[in-house]
């Protein structure tokens, strides 16, 4: 997804954050924008998966999308891995979204084992 001419980076730490959590917080904006139903199916999809980096994952935990966009993209931390810095141009966190960005992976991916 980066530049080819763009150095790799890859620091030691890297996490997978769920951005469905989980686990949502009691009253979260999760369980009104998701029914449990959803949640289980959705949770572990790839489209919902995003790297951070171990020091970053725990920040984030289990907030509302919001708050969770702004410490993944804030300025100290921004993330600079391509996969994950597309996830700056959603403002809402939905099951569309989540749906979009599993089917959109699948499709890279399979491009790359193609090659």
């Amino acid at each position: 997804m980066a530049d080819s001419a763009a150095d790799i980076y890859f620091p030691k730490n890297l996490t997978l954050e769920h951005v469905l959590p989980r686990k949502p917080a009691v009253g979260s904006q999760w369980l009104k924008d998701f029914s449990f139903e959803q949640r289980q199916t959705m949770t572990n999809l790839l489209g919902n998966l995003a790297l951070l980096t171990e020091k970053l994952n725990p920040q984030a935990s289990n907030s509302d999308w919001p708050y969770k966009k702004k410490i993944i993209f804030g300025c100290r931390s921004n993330q600079s891995f391509p996969i994950t810095t597309n996830l700056s141009q959603h403002d809402v966190w939905t099951p569309v979204v989540i749906e979009r960005r599993h089917r959109e992976l699948l499709s890279l991916f399979d491009q790359i084992i193609s090659v």
